[in-house]
């Protein structure tokens, strides 16, 4: 039952990965400085590899609490997520950078995509263990840089326009409006 709990913990995790990587896509659409192409095919290729390490939590999940031990075949779900997560990290990484707004933001990428690297080429204990907490803290990492950069980047973008902490959106809707 134990390892139906960490599972759903995985499954949970990853999807509030895919919410985070649609918010960075969004900030930097806020700050108007938009992901490069690589930052858009990383954006296609990590919120898909997240959506099968959720499946993967479900069918595990459940085949464990059914039967006792996780069905095997759901491995393979695993393992594609992750090769999804690597490349989509990678270019991710490097779509951030390239827009500047959460420059930061890289390293995790980069971080989680070699270490979801690890975890598919190594099997062994501990380094596989060690793997998937790497690449879990690269989380907190994203997390940290958000709440430290994520704020400042839309707020530096909008001082230009003269609405310091005001995104786009809400500009619009505190325009007079031409009768």
């Amino acid at each position: 039952m134990t390892s139906a709990v960490v599972i759903a913990m995985w499954g949970l995790g990853m999807l509030c990965f895919a919410a985070t990587v649609f918010h960075v896509r969004a900030l930097h659409q806020e700050a108007e400085v938009p992901l490069s192409r690589a930052g858009q095919a990383g954006v296609r290729l990590a919120v898909p590899g997240s959506t099968l390490h959720v499946l993967f939590a479900i069918m595990v999940g459940v085949t464990v609490v059914v039967t006792g031990k996780p069905w095997e075949a759901s491995f393979v779900l695993f393992a594609l997520g992750f090769l999804l997560l690597v490349v989509g990290g990678v270019l991710l990484g490097f779509g951030v950078r390239r827009a500047g707004a959460l420059r930061a933001a890289a390293a995790p990428f980069w971080v989680g995509a070699v270490a979801a690297f690890a975890a598919i080429a190594v099997f062994t204990d501990p380094w596989h263990d060690i793997a998937l907490a790497v690449y879990a803290s690269t989380w907190i990492a994203l997390g940290i840089v958000l709440r430290r950069d994520g704020r400042s980047s839309v707020v530096t973008s909008n001082r230009v326009s003269g609405e310091r902490g005001v995104s786009q959106p809400f500009q619009a809707m505190r325009r007079p409006h031409p009768r």
